[in-house]
């Protein structure tokens, strides 16, 4: 039997959710909390690698329940909330068989990131305000042009072997008191994928690039273009969702 959390929690302590060797992260906190739950290792299934500063209003997280754990769930949930502290809320906690997998067994993720279109130092830490005057037009016919299978390698760091050719699903704009929201919508991403889709949609509403060369690289044709990396602190997992 496996145990599935569902929970958010705010990235500005964190370097990642992936474990890391001497900083802390949500995998390793996690694992560390468990480690004094149960006495013993538990290894935690996270369900998507975020980076430094990114932060999540649903993310899961996965593990085997140790034998002889005898625990309940909803004790489990409030020792884990008391030891994870208040950067972390969790949710909910669901039994789940033994197949289950927070990172293979989703069915899709939805990112949002916020803009600021009218600069407000009081977002800073939840929004990134670029530095150039940025056609929104262009800008959502950029992300636009992002929707279904492409092949994403100009738009991420992606391992070797990696598969690079992916789907969108949707994408979709929101506009509040300033705040320019994008989310995307897709079963699977790449390192670093949302904040270089953002980035390349940036340069096009900047009009650093045009529209043709973004779809060149969406076909995958190695053309060079300056990479930019939209920061971290305005993207959020906004949606994860199982069967």
């Amino acid at each position: 039997m496996q145990y599935l959390i569902r929970l958010a929690f705010n990235g500005r302590a964190l370097y990642g959710t992936q474990k890391q060797p001497h900083s802390p992260s949500l995998q390793g906190e996690f694992e560390k909390a468990l480690l004094i739950i149960y006495q013993k290792p538990v290894k935690v299934t996270i369900c998507s690698r975020l980076d430094r500063f990114v932060s999540a209003e649903d993310y899961a997280v996965s593990f085997p329940v140790p034998e002889g754990g005898r625990i309940s769930s909803s004790h489990l949930l409030y020792y884990l909330q008391r030891t994870l502290g208040e950067d972390f809320l969790l949710r909910s906690i669901e039994e789940k068989d033994d197949s289950f997998s927070a990172r293979y067994s989703a069915l899709y993720k939805i990112y949002r990131y916020t803009l600021q279109k009218d600069r407000n130092p009081i977002y800073n830490s939840i929004s990134y305000c670029p530095e150039k005057e940025v056609d929104y037009e262009l800008f959502k016919e950029a992300v636009l042009s992002y929707q279904g299978l492409h092949d994403f390698k100009a738009f991420a760091t992606p391992e070797k072997g990696e598969n690079t050719l992916l789907s969108i699903d949707s994408v979709s704009f929101e506009e509040e008191k300033g705040l320019f929201y994008t989310r995307i919508q897709g079963k699977a991403f790449l390192r670093y994928q949302v904040r270089f889709l953002i980035g390349a949609a940036l340069l096009v509403g900047t009009k650093e690039i045009d529209l043709s060369l973004l779809s060149r690289l969406l076909k995958g044709e190695d053309v060079f273009y300056p990479r930019h990396r939209a920061e971290p602190q305005g993207l959020v997992l906004e949606k994860i969702a199982y069967k």
